[in-house]
C-alpha cells in the first residue's frame, strides 16, 4: 500500500484517498468520530487509543 504525503506531517492519504494517521491504519475520520459521539478530549482519545501519540491527536 502506498500513501501520499501531506503537507500535514501526521496526515498522508492511502491509495483509496481516506485521510490517515501517519505511521499506522487509523483514519482521521475515526478520531473525528470519537471526538464528536463520545466528546472525547485528546487526552481521552490517547487513553483509549496508545499507540497514537499526542501529537498525532493534536495535529
Amino acid at each position: 500500500m502506498t500513501a501520499t504525503k501531506t503537507d500535514y506531517k501526521y496526515i498522508e492519504i492511502n491509495e483509496a484517498g481516506t485521510p490517515r494517521i501517519a505511521g499506522n491504519t487509523m483514519k482521521v475520520v475515526e478520531i473525528i468520530e470519537a471526538k464528536n459521539a463520545y466528546g472525547w478530549s485528546p487526552e481521552e482519545i490517547h487513553l483509549n487509543h496508545r499507540y497514537l501519540t499526542m501529537s498525532q491527536i493534536l495535529r
